[in-house]
């Protein structure tokens, strides 16, 4: 005889609350081998991430919501970004964002989910000597500024562009201001943060060109050798997807301007 439906029904649903306790019990465990607080470590990188903003920036609240639906708590500590790294190698922290993936951090670290979108754009002053872009080589003939250390110096070597290096994002954008660059690459959110802040009487004259330079995703970062930091990841995954969800993770994203 086969099954009934309604026993197959009975079946699934027990199935699934065995799932759901088994989830609650693994958390439960993960917290208490934590203390119930997720030590994460982070730079200045404002406004997704900033000690001296509200709520810590937008990435720092993100990571915060996603933690209560975990039921634990954050400590964020802000250090210089090479420590970042250390300070989870170290154990002094569980993980660290906003990181985007290059091929020598994973070998190294595990990756959650996406938590925000960073998009690198050329800024301009006045009018641009370029009204757009297909290839790198068509900045050959402008003047371009940049950042030392940044991962488009070996891109401008290599299309042939010879940059103006900065060592802080100040002196680039003062720069640009005097046209002494004609672009200046920078993060988008972060640019325009910068410019209300810092150069506020000049943000009605600088724009940004179309395309972007680049488009990458950023996450935390853990040690991928520590069973229950991996194990974290994966429940502070299935946390981020639920703020997803209720709409709590747009609700942010909104209140800095984006959407998801």
């Amino acid at each position: 005889m086969g099954i009934l439906p309604k026993e197959t029904e009975m079946k699934q649903i027990s199935f699934k609350r065995i799932c759901f306790f088994s989830a609650i019990l693994a958390l439960v465990s993960l917290s208490n081998a934590f203390g119930g607080t997720l030590n994460l470590v982070t730079g200045e990188w404002a406004p997704f991430t900033s000690e001296q903003m509200e709520g810590k920036g937008m990435c720092s609240e993100i990571v915060s919501a996603a933690a209560r639906k975990m039921h634990m708590n954050v400590d964020i500590k802000f250090v210089p970004w090479k420590r970042c790294e250390h300070s989870i190698v170290s154990g002094k922290a569980w993980a660290a964002f906003p990181y985007s993936k290059t091929e020598e951090r994973l070998k190294k670290y595990v990756y959650s989910a996406p938590i925000a979108t960073s998009e690198t754009r050329f800024f301009y002053y006045g009018t641009p000597k370029l009204d757009n872009w297909t290839v790198l080589e068509d900045f050959k003939d402008v003047k371009m500024g940049g950042l030392l250390g940044y991962f488009y110096e070996e891109k401008f070597k290599k299309a042939g562009i010879h940059a103006d290096m900065n060592s802080d994002p100040a002196g680039a954008w003062k720069k640009l201001i005097a046209g002494r660059i004609d672009f200046f690459p920078q993060n988008e959110l972060v640019g325009r943060a910068t410019l209300k802040k810092d150069f506020p009487d000049h943000v009605s004259r600088i724009g940004v060109l179309g395309k972007s330079l680049s488009v990458s995703k950023l996450h935390l970062i853990a040690d991928r050798t520590d069973g229950e930091a991996v194990k974290l990841i994966h429940a502070f995954d299935t946390a981020l997807e639920t703020i997803k969800s209720t709409g709590e993770y747009a609700d942010i994203l909104r209140s800095y301007g984006l959407s998801q």
